[in-house]
């Protein structure tokens, strides 16, 4: 869609971004790129932001970095370089993602649909430079809206197109008075995967068993369970294993801390590095798995979260420079108001199915898998709080992450 019907001034002082994202599980095959890393690491800082709370949560550390790093295409000067910084990006870092999303789109047998897409005030001045580089680098179009007079019927119009990207999975990112009329610029990414797992657990197999929540707290709930052969790694404080699915493109990988160790004890010391290793140094052993079936989804403001990981003034009606997405008279400010995001998963004996949906309104230094006697199997019972990826399997950038810790 043209562009021009979007630039054209418009008065005001206050004018509200508002992003949003979704996300559900995805995959695909792409080179390796220094944006897989940065989207990693970006994950840990972001996920440590708002570990302290021992609730469910879930998030795609690749659609919330891919809005900022459009949205950061209009900013300037501080409110860039912080942006730039909590998303661990570097030169010419638009680029660098047209080339990694032109190759993670690239699905084989699991079925992936990643989009972005602009919603912006009819006739509202827009830089040219600015739409352009959303458009040849991040493939994002634009719809014009009528956010001025009509933003209910707005609001109702962008949750139809998630709704309908993630396969009806999030039928409402946007809540009700969440856009206003001073609402210019809504800027969304939507990541809708459905994959079934290489191979799957048997129904039959699958029955009740008691989930640890604490130590003092325990419900039973439905496992799944299986012994097969995969990629498995040990240390005396944690676990982990990787499930493939379908076409390996893409795996479930669980980080299980050992029962006398509290996950809170570790997850504060995982980082991109950390979890690189965990990948590279595992080894195809048998093994016994116990998997809880779960359905949850996250929905919330990122405004808080960002801030505190170091990009504050994005969030500043004051402060906020965002001169680079539209033209603004001298006393007009341009910020981002909220940032929702709303992610959505589901395990069970088939495989998984996911989508998120963001808006914008200690040192692991080994080299080796540790010694395990492979006429054993290993025991892999996922019974109390643990972490949980969604890996692409060849560039490893983590397209899904989050805690499971209560069914």
């Amino acid at each position: 869609m043209s562009n021009s019907g979007l630039i054209k001034k418009q008065g005001g002082f206050l004018k509200n971004l508002i992003l949003a994202f979704v996300f559900f599980p995805l995959l695909a095959v792409c080179q390796k790129y220094d944006v897989p890393n940065a989207i990693n690491q970006f994950g840990f800082d972001f996920y440590r932001s708002g570990s302290a709370t021992p609730e469910n949560l879930i998030f795609s550390p690749f659609s919330v970095s891919t809005s900022l790093a459009m949205t950061a295409a209009g900013a300037q000067q501080k409110t860039l370089e912080q942006m730039k910084k909590v998303l661990h990006l570097t030169g010419p870092y638009h680029n660098d993602f047209k080339k990694f999303l032109g190759t993670i789109n690239e699905v084989g047998e699991s079925k992936l649909v990643i989009t972005d897409r602009l919603w912006g005030q009819k006739s509202a001045p827009f830089k040219p430079d600015f739409i352009k580089t959303l458009e040849d680098y991040y493939g994002a179009d634009i719809v014009a809206l009528d956010f001025k007079n009509h933003p209910e019927s707005s609001r109702e119009k962008i949750n139809l197109w998630v709704k309908q990207k993630t396969n009806g999975k999030i039928p409402e990112l946007l809540k009700r008075n969440s856009l206003n009329r001073k609402t210019e610029l809504v800027l969304t990414n939507s990541i809708y995967v459905k994959a079934n797992w290489l191979t799957k657990f048997e129904k039959s197999k699958t029955a009740p068993q008691f989930f640890q929540m604490s130590s003092t707290k325990k419900v039973k709930t439905l496992f799944m369970n299986m012994t097969d052969e995969f990629r498995y790694n040990e240390d005396v404080d944690w676990q982990y294993l990787s499930i493939p699915y379908r076409g390996d493109q893409f795996s479930l990988d669980i980080f299980l801390p050992r029962k006398s160790i509290l996950l809170s004890t570790l997850d504060r010391k995982i980082d991109s590095k950390f979890f690189k290793l965990l990948s590279k140094n595992a080894r195809p052993y048998k093994v016994v798995v116990s998997l809880p079936k779960f359905r949850f989804e996250s929905s919330f403001e990122l405004n808080s979260w960002l801030s505190k990981i170091g990009m504050p003034l994005a969030f500043d009606e004051y402060f906020g420079n965002f001169r680079g997405i539209k033209d603004l008279s001298p006393n007009e400010k341009f910020y981002i108001s909220k940032f929702i995001h709303k992610a959505l998963i589901n395990f069970d004996e088939d495989g998984s199915e996911a989508s998120a949906t963001p808006a914008v309104v200690a040192d692991f230094a080994t080299d080796a898998a540790t010694d395990i006697e492979p006429s054993l199997p290993k025991i892999f019972n996922a019974d109390r709080p643990f972490l949980f990826f969604v890996r692409h399997s060849y560039s490893g950038v983590i397209l899904l992450m989050g805690r499971f810790s209560k069914p």
